[in-house]
């Protein structure tokens, strides 16, 4: 649930202004999916929050609050690996206009 949450939270933030802004769906979708790979934020801020002893056990009450670091981890981690194999789903054909043609024969990127 928590993981479904932050890949939404994300591509909500990011994908809907690009939309708007006149990108189209799949590009701003791939926009929403790359900020998902932004899990070193996530665990610095978890860090910052842990050394001020927020996540001290016993402070909330239940279960899902005593874990919240350990949550935190766990989601910056799946979402950072899982936005390659997506993006690669969203964007099949590699970089679009960022060919540079030396001579007729090879194009860069391959």
């Amino acid at each position: 649930m928590v993981i479904s949450v932050a890949f939404a939270g994300k591509l909500a933030g990011a994908a809907v202004p690009e939309m708007f802004s006149g990108i189209p769906p799949r590009d701003a979708a791939a926009v929403g999916v790359a900020m998902n790979s932004r899990g070193a934020v996530e665990l610095n801020i978890a860090g910052i929050a842990l050394r001020a002893r927020l996540f001290a056990p016993g402070r909330g009450a239940s279960a899902i609050v005593d874990n919240q670091f350990s949550s935190i981890a766990i989601v910056a981690v799946v979402t950072t690996l899982a936005t390659p194999v997506l993006l690669r789903w969203l964007l099949p054909g590699g970089p679009r206009g960022n060919t540079l043609r030396l001579d007729k024969t090879r194009t860069f990127p391959p």
